[in-house]
């Protein structure tokens, strides 16, 4: 069987992933995000997330993000050397806590995307 390597496979393994940890409440706070996981599974428009429910998870994730960051200081230091398909290569730094690292990175990422609409 061929390994399906694409960026599209591998965003889809994330999304997947994210949302089955958001389903079974592994994302602390997870209440606040309603409205993303919403979004994010094709449940409601994007433009149904009002700026002031953008700028609180933005600041929610953000706050857990620097104690991840704290946390483990050094996360990022030590990369491999050549990349390879694990969607976390680049959390492997944040042991037990990757998965939810990334998490909250790209929740920042997209909902900093989306801010836009509102200007």
């Amino acid at each position: 069987m061929i390994e399906d390597t694409s960026h599209s496979h591998k965003q889809d393994l994330f999304l997947s992933k994210m949302i089955e940890d958001y389903n079974n409440n592994i994302i602390p706070n997870s209440s606040i995000y309603k409205k993303y996981f919403e979004w994010k599974i094709g449940v409601i428009n994007h433009r149904s997330i009002n700026l002031d429910e953008v700028y609180t998870m933005i600041d929610d994730a953000t706050i857990h993000l620097e104690n991840y960051y704290q946390q483990y200081p050094n996360a990022f230091s030590n990369k491999d050397e050549f990349i390879n398909n694990d969607v976390w290569q680049k959390y492997k730094g944040f042991g037990k806590d990757k998965f939810i690292v990334s998490y909250y990175e790209a929740i920042i990422d997209e909902l900093t995307n989306i801010i836009e609409f509102f200007e």
